[in-house]
């Protein structure tokens, strides 16, 4: 089966356009951010400092998301949606 995207440690060391720190102290929700883009805006916000409510569909997405987040040193409430 042929991947697409980025890897989980490729989103945590891809270069970012923006300062260090640049969201500290915003609180961001992101719909769709157990895969995709979505995964990956949630990791992009949270390396620079936002605090997170993720939702999506599969509560086990969710959670590896969460969990990738907080490798990048992010807050982040995983809320799984019908």
């Amino acid at each position: 089966m042929e991947r697409f995207g980025y890897s989980d440690d490729e989103l945590l060391s891809l270069p970012l356009s923006y300062r260090d720190g640049l969201l500290a102290g915003k609180t961001a929700l992101v719909s769709g951010a157990g895969t995709g883009i979505g995964k990956a805006i949630a990791v992009t916000l949270g390396r620079l400092g936002a605090n997170l409510v993720i939702c999506g569909r599969k509560p086990e997405k969710l959670e590896a998301t969460e969990a990738l987040l907080k490798r990048a040193g992010a807050e982040v409430l995983p809320h799984a949606l019908s």
